[in-house]
């Protein structure tokens, strides 16, 4: 149909309903009785002659005063109609085939728009949802769950401007609660519904499942408010995870280990790819958006409550990750953390830097190899140094200086650069990146 025939369509449409004749108050009250009733909602307007707006004004804008007017029975029922707000919803169950009706004229440009009334019930909802997409796209209208899952996944990539040429922008707007409004998940949620009615099968984004669909990922992003839920958080790192990498699954607290130090260097890309881009940017809070290592702190606290085992990130065990492998450059911000890092790292090493013995731990800096610059870059220190401060930065005269602090503090010792004591480190004037060897 061109645009010329759509307009005269659309002309013709106007001018029928514009000779519909005004509805008597009788009339107005005996649709609502008869629909509440259960007689059909295409019954009852062909019945009394009443148009689908004027039903909606009945129901919605006139029946207090309707109430006004009757006595007995009716002003009863009337009366429990406008307040039960399930009951009153009832009344715009339209049925699926007048639902679709509606939604092939709207699309071919007979109608303006859908009917008032048609986002009040959800039966309404899953069959427009359901129509729009199969119509469009065939291959979900299949019984069969794996070609439905790969018909969703190959959707256009911008699925709301997709849903919008459905003729769904209406529905995104005005039939979702406050926080899913515009959302393309939650009318893929909505064919989920359809889907499982029409076929008895357990919902599509069922994730025991060996097809399913990911609400967090894929080509429909979860909108913000669904990460407010550390639950769904929580369900969409570890399962993604594990999918991906089956090891980090394990009960075994080594393998989980191993497999996350397995994982690709550039972890922000190698998340985003996964589908974890839109959870990393609105899932935590400021500071800690996009951090792999925000990720990686999450998957842990899942790892600790299913393994009933310490953290991942537990130094004090023998196999643990470290946080500062993962993290971003703000993470060094906190004095503590840098402390921490090279404290354990350098004993971590080399284990005679842990002694309580004095001398034993000035001997063994000194035994460390000459060129100390290239020797924490190896230990995965260079993120460290670039972060110290201006004069500082890459200074091996710096990671010594702030490991001298810690020491301080576990051992209650002088300095190990204190010139007082028998035992002292002297750093090269020349050559801060050297120890003076004596």
């Amino acid at each position: 149909m061109n645009t010329k025939q759509r307009k005269k369509k659309y002309k013709d449409y106007k001018k029928q309903h514009k000779m519909k004749r005004k509805i008597s108050l009788d009339d107005r009250i005996s649709a609502i009785i008869d629909r509440d009733s259960g007689i059909p909602y295409t019954e009852v307007l062909e019945k009394y002659d009443i148009t689908p707006g004027q039903f909606f004004r009945a129901v919605r804008r006139d029946i207090g005063t309707l109430t006004e007017l009757t006595t007995g029975e009716t002003k009863q029922t009337l009366q429990q109609i406008s307040s039960n707000r399930d009951r009153e919803r009832e009344l715009f169950n339209m049925g699926e085939e007048f639902v679709k009706e509606q939604y092939c004229r709207v699309m071919e440009g007979a109608q303006a728009c859908l009917y008032w009334g048609t986002f009040v019930h959800p039966e309404n909802v899953n069959a427009l949802v359901y129509h729009a997409l199969t119509s469009k796209h065939l291959k979900l209208a299949s019984n069969n769950r794996q070609t439905v899952v790969e018909g969703i996944k190959n959707l256009p990539f911008n699925l709301k401007d997709h849903f919008h040429s459905l003729g769904l922008n209406g529905l995104m707007i005005h039939a979702f609660e406050k926080g899913k409004q515009g959302s393309p998940l939650a009318v893929l949620e909505v064919f989920d519904r359809a889907y499982r009615r029409k076929t008895e099968d357990v919902s599509l984004f069922d994730l025991t499942q060996k097809d399913h669909l990911h609400k967090w990922g894929d080509n429909f992003n979860a909108p913000r408010s669904y990460w407010q839920n550390p639950a769904n958080v929580e369900e969409a790192i570890y399962h993604t995870l594990t999918e991906n990498h089956p090891e980090l699954a394990s009960q075994g607290r080594e393998e989980v280990v191993q497999g996350i130090k397995n994982l690709p260097r550039d972890l922000f890309n190698y998340f985003r790819s996964l589908g974890l881009g839109g959870l990393m940017a609105k899932a935590f809070e400021k500071g800690k958006q996009n951090s792999p290592l925000a990720v990686l702190e999450v998957f842990d606290r899942v790892y600790q409550k299913n393994n009933n085992d310490a953290s991942l990130f537990d130094l004090t065990q023998k196999k643990h990750l470290h946080k500062w492998d993962f993290t971003p450059q703000s993470y060094w911000k906190k004095p503590a953390h840098v402390e921490e890092a090279i404290y354990h790292t350098l004993t971590e090493n080399r284990s005679e830097l842990a002694s309580q013995d004095r001398r034993e731990v000035i001997q063994g800096i000194k035994n460390l190899p000459r060129d100390l610059l290239n020797y924490f870059h190896n230990l995965g220190l260079n993120g460290l140094m670039g972060a110290f401060e201006k004069g500082k930065q890459g200074s091996p005269l710096a990671v010594l200086e702030v490991f001298d602090r810690a020491y301080q503090r576990e051992t209650r010792n002088p300095s190990l650069f204190d010139k007082s004591q028998d035992d002292y480190l002297e750093i090269s004037g020349k050559e801060r990146h050297k120890l003076i060897r004596k």
